[in-house]
This record gives C-alpha cells, sequence and structure tokens, in this order.
C-alpha cells in the first residue's frame, strides 16, 4: 500500500513538474556580478523558469547554440569557439577589458507538440488574447505544433566607467530587446525606454513585462505594450536585478511541419 501511494505521488510530482516547465518558457543570464573590476572572474548561469522564478540551470549545448558573444567596446569575443560543449556554468572568464560588455546568446529552434488544451493554457498564461482570437477564427486543432526560439542578452560593467552605448547595440536577432537607456547611470524612480524589433521591423502593441528581484525572494512585475515604434516604458522603482522579458508568437503557414513559430527574449541588467 505504501509503495502504490509512493509511486502515486512521485507520478503526481513528475506530471505537476512537466506542465510547470511547459509554462517555463524563460531562459536569462544571471550573473555573479554586473559590475566588476578588472582581473575579477565573470561567472555566468543560463537559468530557465518562469516569473523569475529559477527551476533549472542548463549548461552550454552547442548543438542548440547558434551564437554566444561577449561583446566589449572594441572587441566581439565568439564564445563558442573558445568552450567547451556542456559547460556549466555557461562561461566564467577572467576580464582583461575595462567599460561596458553585452553578453548575447541566440538559441536555436526546438520543436514541439501540444495539446488543445496545453496551447490554450500557454498562450493564456502568456496573455496572447490576440493569437486566442486568431486561433479561433483559423479553426482550433487536437494537436499543434510549434518552433521557438531564444534571445538572451546581459549587460554588465568592468571598472568605475559605464561610457559607450552597447546597452543599445542591435545585434540582429530575430526578436531583439533593445535597451534606450544606460541602466548603470540611472537610479531609482528613473524611467527606463525598451524597443522591441521583430525581423528588422518595430514590434507594436506587444506585451512586455519587466521582474525586479530585490532579494529575499521579493519578485515584482511590470507590465507596459510598445507603441507604434516598438517602444515601452517601464519605471525602475527598485534597486537590485532586473529581467525584461517578452515572448512573440505567429501563425506560420509557410513553415516546414509546423503551424507557428514562437521566439523568447530577456535582457538582464542590474540597476545599482
Amino acid at each position: 500500500m505504501r509503495k502504490t501511494f509512493a509511486l502515486t505521488f512521485l507520478s503526481a510530482a513528475l506530471i505537476l513538474a512537466a506542465v510547470q516547465i511547459s509554462l517555463s518558457h524563460d531562459y536569462w543570464f544571471s550573473l555573479n556580478r554586473f559590475a566588476l573590476m578588472k582581473g575579477d572572474t565573470l561567472v555566468v548561469n543560463l537559468l530557465v523558469g518562469d516569473e523569475l522564478k529559477s527551476e533549472l540551470e542548463r549548461p552550454l549545448q552547442k548543438n542548440m547554440t547558434k551564437s554566444f558573444y561577449l561583446i566589449t567596446g572594441d572587441q566581439t569575443i565568439d564564445l563558442l569557439a573558445e568552450l567547451p560543449d556542456s559547460a556549466m556554468p555557461v562561461l566564467k572568464r577572467k576580464v582583461d577589458f575595462e567599460g561596458m560588455a553585452l553578453l548575447a546568446m541566440e538559441r536555436d529552434f526546438w520543436y514541439t507538440e501540444m495539446t488543445d488544451e496545453q496551447f490554450t493554457r500557454s498562450l493564456q498564461h502568456e496573455e496572447m488574447h490576440d493569437v486566442l482570437k486568431l486561433r479561433e477564427k483559423l479553426g482550433r486543432k487536437d494537436k499543434e505544433h510549434k518552433r521557438y526560439d531564444r534571445s538572451i542578452k546581459a549587460l554588465l560593467k568592468v571598472g568605475k566607467q559605464a561610457d559607450g552605448e552597447l546597452y543599445k547595440k542591435v545585434l540582429g536577432h530575430k526578436v531583439e530587446i533593445i535597451l534606450l537607456q544606460n541602466p548603470f547611470l540611472l537610479k531609482p524612480g528613473d524611467r527606463l525606454q525598451v524597443k522591441i524589433i521583430d525581423r528588422g521591423k518595430p514590434l507594436a502593441k506587444k506585451l512586455v513585462k519587466a521582474y525586479n528581484d530585490a532579494g529575499q525572494g521579493q519578485i515584482a512585475v511590470q507590465k507596459a505594450y510598445t507603441d507604434e515604434n516598438g517602444i515601452a516604458t517601464f519605471t525602475l522603482d527598485r534597486r537590485g536585478f532586473w529581467l525584461i522579458r517578452l515572448s512573440h508568437l505567429w501563425h506560420c503557414p509557410e513553415c516546414e511541419k509546423v503551424d507557428w513559430e514562437n521566439h523568447y527574449s530577456t535582457f538582464s541588467f542590474e540597476l545599482p
């Protein structure tokens, strides 16, 4: 009887974990420090979770990674060419430069099949009301097939200066978050504008979220929609770790093997 109960409990736990992971779409960079001094060691963890609650850490998966760069004011370092596969943390490197730097990774497509209920729940979780309406118009299916990829960024600085404009550098990712102000020069209460670019063009009327972790599990969230220029505005009301994120899904009849294409983007930084 105890063995049956234990197996039942384990099965339920595994199902719950699978449901949670299915809704946990965000990948983001967590750094040991966002402000370092020359000669310090930078440690970068690639975390997976939802609403800034990490559920697991990913190693570097070269077969799933299109690009991974460390960009400084005068060089672009191809980290994929230097790092071993399955490295975890994904980066551990002594910094030998000063100034601002941008970490940027693109992860390749992953293909998935979802039931009608799973797909609907995912759209509701992401508050994609327009896609829910489109799906009703197109006709719901018992099984939905989609592919998704990711853009992951983080901004850091080495030394006392935070000069330059790397925070708003456009890298050409499919769906990309661009900061329009330098967060290292902001203080609590200041506004931050972010621009969303979708395949080279501003993405209008898109929900973007900003999460803040001030420590001790005090996670706050702000929501904003982009204007006609693809710009969303947030008030950085607390110090600490910030994550800007969005999920963008579109119907893709020309895509091979799938009907939907999904792109997730995150940009992490710290408000000192």
